[in-house]
């Protein structure tokens, strides 16, 4: 059918897409817990940096950015994603892996806290004036 409409999908393409709809049947089947078990089975034999994050980019795909009901998410998968965050050298796989992780744990994916205090000054106990000077 695609060869009839001119157009042919490459093989990287067709892995990609390939990769997308088993971790979506995977997490329809099995829940979260085991759509990230199967993204870390199928990054395993797959070295190249642009596959593993078409991989993590799947399955950040089905993971909600709210609240919603995740279930459980065993040990292993958390452990998982996290020695992605420093096992491999590119920094687009440590940012999906630690975008996951805080997903994963509802937490907005970013490094910014707001200070739970609102009762501390950042201020407090420094000298009047510019601090900088």
């Amino acid at each position: 059918m695609l060869a009839k409409s001119g157009h042919s999908p490459s093989a990287p393409h067709l892995r990609r897409c390939a990769w997308r709809c088993s971790l979506a049947v995977t997490c329809c089947a099995g829940g979260f817990d085991a759509a990230v078990a199967h993204a870390s089975r199928i990054m395993a034999p797959n070295k190249q940096p642009r596959d593993r994050k078409a991989i993590l980019e799947g399955l950040l795909g089905l993971l909600p950015t709210t609240d919603k009901a995740l279930g459980q998410v065993s040990r292993g998968s958390l452990e998982a994603l996290h020695s992605m965050l420093s096992l491999h050298g590119s920094p687009g796989l440590r940012h999906l892996a630690f975008v996951a992780l805080m997903r994963l744990g509802r937490q907005a994916p970013t490094l910014f806290r707001k200070d739970e205090d609102p009762a501390h000054d950042a201020t407090e106990g420094m000298p009047p004036g510019n601090a900088f000077v």
